[in-house]
């Protein structure tokens, strides 16, 4: 599929819920296509939520003429491709689509095809009933009906209010003078568009006309789990309608059609000559061995195109690309990339004039205090108003933030004005779920021992029970929220020199426990603490009865375990009734003895916050990695995320679970069940064939024989044929 210019677009509308593509090209191969822009119109209770897209892809110039009037005469939107000169390609054209359309979900809809009435309000209702906003890698995919040259005229003729339902009635009763074939695996699919973006959309090495849309849908399916793969997954077996056996990508991928063809939400295949021999046919083979290859390439190393632009998000710049801003998932929200290095810019003012020459809409940074360079673009961003977003890795387990207002502490994203408010019943038991698991699980940001439990700990540690314990969990010096953001403190040293004070003033009820952060080798020289290095982070914050710190997320552990945070630095977290500011011993002194216990409900609104509207959530898909400096580090080379919050956008919610979400015991396998059964060796169970006994069968005979004397020649012949 070759790239073609977009020539122009029309009347393309914000507010609407789904975009409805039909591509189409006027040629001598298919010279009826606009009279088939009517079928659309077989649905005359289409509601204002639902905007058609024609894709005119390569019309000659008075044929796309003829097609925008009528665009425009009946409301639709238009977009023209620059084709003339190459092949038509649907993929070209769906993909084209999706990067300009403004709707949350996308239809892919054949010219040939056409609706009954109700027919998209049925849609709306899926996407619904499906939930697709809560799950936006799910999809829905509509049966197709191939009605005959006769059916067809009468399909329109037929009153609206029976359409579907006589046609339908046809198919059952198999009436071949109407209906052709029926098929449930069909490209009529209802996609999320962020989604159909994010896995790169059809793929363009299909030519011509064929196999893209199975390609697409067979990598969704894949992806979403919806049920458990079929054996011989990569077989191309039988068809949509005449596969029996749970075998071959067919098996599973026609289930994704049986859904709506169960619920009535069909169309209609309007019948037209085929030519086989025009060049619009000729690639067909040819796409089905690129469609096998690329199945296999899937199935083995889950190869996928470049992710697709949402081409209404503008451009960004990207200074530095790794997993954090450049994730497949979140690509589209950018808008077309541009990527370079933050030591590309010699000047602030040669910064500015690149962004305004190449019309940026944001730019992009993961740390934005990496280097001196880096932070003087960040500043220059910060002091211009230009708009940017901050990627990195937030303080809960598996988060992720994208902050347009800046980086932790100095981000105005953690004012009280965006947290402090009252949450809501579901909201709190959401929070109150997530602190119970946070507590239990082992899992940690950077790697732990295992959990002993607080009695072992303590034994270990020889810790009298009765001792308080002040927790001092230590970050890495050269972090950038030490060398950036140390604030009062000043510098990593002053802290150490603060906890050595500190634990020169403790009175006799209070013992200091430290722990090195679990990245760094060189232990920092503390007499008078308890070292606990090897212990598992979870087991110290439950035995600990407050935490000092510089501002390290630990920081906002201790808020999930209600325990008195001190914090000497900039922390994002900081707020006067959760947790309190320390610079000098005495200040440390005096919070311990004066018995501050954070406000619960402050803890579980700035929680909530965090959960519900500000972090992104996903799998890290980590290793252990060398500075050059050779320090360690933990680096992310992927996230599979779950939800995604990027400021600007609509959240996507990603549906992750590993097992399939319809089990073979639904309905749905219905058609396979029996010849699955076959095939394993289960036989179905045998009606019984236990023989009565004798004295049962004289007891019959003689109540028979009272009953109905005129029966009685054959209730003899039964006793005779029991005693043989």
């Amino acid at each position: 599929m070759k790239a073609c210019p977009v020539s122009l677009i029309e009347n393309l509308a914000d507010g609407k819920t789904i975009t409805v593509v039909i591509p189409l090209r006027v040629s001598t191969a298919r010279p009826d296509a606009i009279k088939r822009l009517h079928y659309i119109q077989l649905d005359p209770q289409r509601p204002e939520a639902v905007e058609i897209l024609i894709v005119d892809d390569g019309s000659d110039y008075e044929s796309a003429e003829k097609v925008r009037n009528h665009c425009r005469d009946h409301g639709y939107a238009y977009l023209h491709v620059e084709s003339d000169l190459v092949p038509i390609a649907n993929g070209r054209s769906r993909n084209l689509a999706a990067m300009h359309a403004r709707s949350p979900f996308l239809f892919m809809q054949d010219l040939d095809l056409m609706p009954y009435p109700g027919f998209y309000s049925d849609l709306l209702q899926e996407i619904e009933v499906q939930k697709l906003p809560q799950k936006n890698d799910s999809f829905i995919m509509c049966p197709v009906v191939y009605l005959t040259e006769q059916a067809t005229e009468e399909f329109r003729k037929t009153k609206e209010n029976l359409r579907k339902s006589i046609f339908i009635q046809y198919l059952l009763e198999n009436d071949k003078s109407r209906i052709e074939k029926v098929s449930s695996g069909t490209s009529a699919c209802v996609y999320s568009r962020s989604y159909y973006l994010a896995r790169g959309g059809m793929h363009s090495g299909f030519a011509n006309w064929g196999y893209e849309d199975l390609e697409f849908n067979i990598r969704l399916i894949r992806h979403v789990n919806k049920f458990s793969l079929p054996r011989d997954w990569e077989l191309d077996y039988r068809n949509f309608s005449s596969i029996v056996e749970y075998r071959g990508w067919k098996a599973s991928y026609r289930l994704m059609g049986d859904i709506s063809f169960l619920k009535g939400i069909v169309l209609f295949h309007g019948w037209h000559k085929v030519n086989k021999a025009h060049s619009y046919m000729q690639n067909v083979e040819e796409n089905r061995k690129f469609f096998t290859q690329c199945l296999k390439e899937y199935a083995e190393e889950k190869s996928e195109p470049t992710p697709l632009p949402d081409l209404n998000a503008g451009r960004s710049l990207i200074l530095r690309k790794n997993a954090f801003t450049w994730q497949r998932d979140v690509a589209p929200l950018l808008g077309q990339p541009l990527f370079k290095e933050a030591d590309s810019f010699a000047s602030a003012e040669e910064f500015c004039d690149f962004l305004k020459k190449e019309e940026i809409s944001r730019v992009i940074f993961q740390n934005p205090y990496r280097d001196e360079n880096t932070i003087m673009l960040y500043r220059t961003c910060r002091e211009n108003n230009i708009p940017y977003v901050v990627c990195e890795r937030g303080a809960l387990r598996e988060s992720v933030f994208f902050d347009p207002n800046g980086f932790n502490a100095d981000s105005s994203s953690y004012h009280p004005d965006k947290w402090n408010h009252p949450i809501d019943d579901n909201q709190r038991a959401c929070v109150m779920d997530y602190i119970a698991q946070e507590r239990s699980v082992d899992y940690s940001l950077e790697a732990q021992s295992n959990r002993l439990g607080d009695t072992q700990l303590l034994q270990k540690l020889g810790i009298p029970s009765n001792k308080k314990i002040l927790f001092v969990p230590y970050q890495r010096p050269g972090d950038t929220v030490i060398t950036h953001l140390c604030g009062p403190i000043g510098t990593f040293e002053n802290f150490l020199k603060l906890v050595r004070d500190t634990a020169a003033k403790l009175s006799g009820d209070w013992v200091m426990v430290t722990k090195r952060h679990p990245l760094e080798d060189v232990l920092p020289d503390m007499p008078g603490v308890i070292q606990a290095d090897d212990a598992n982070i979870k087991d110290l914050l439950d035995v600990a009865d407050a935490l000092l710190l510089i501002n390290s997320g630990v920081g906002v552990l201790g808020m999930i375990w209600e325990k008195p945070v001190l914090y000497a630095g900039q922390a994002f977290y900081a707020h006067p009734e959760i947790n309190v500011q320390v610079s000098t011993p005495e200040q440390v002194m005096q919070v311990l003895n004066s018995g501050f216990k954070p406000n619960r409900e402050k803890i579980f609104r700035f929680l909530s916050y965090l959960l519900h509207d500000f972090y992104s959530f996903g799998e890290f898909i980590t290793r252990p990695a060398r500075m050059p400096d050779g320090s360690r580090i933990t680096a992310t080379t992927d996230i599979r995320f779950r939800t995604i919050r990027f400021p600007g956008h609509p959240e996507i919610n990603l549906y992750t679970d590993t097992e399939p979400q319809i089990g073979f015991d639904s309905v749905l396998f219905d058609r396979y069940r029996h010849a699955e059964d076959t095939i394993n060796g289960i036989k179905p169970p045998l009606p019984n064939t236990t023989p009565p006994s004798l004295k049962r069968v004289f007891k019959d005979f003689a109540v028979g024989i009272i009953r109905y004397p005129w029966g009685i020649r054959r209730r003899i012949r039964g006793v005779l044929r029991f005693v043989k």
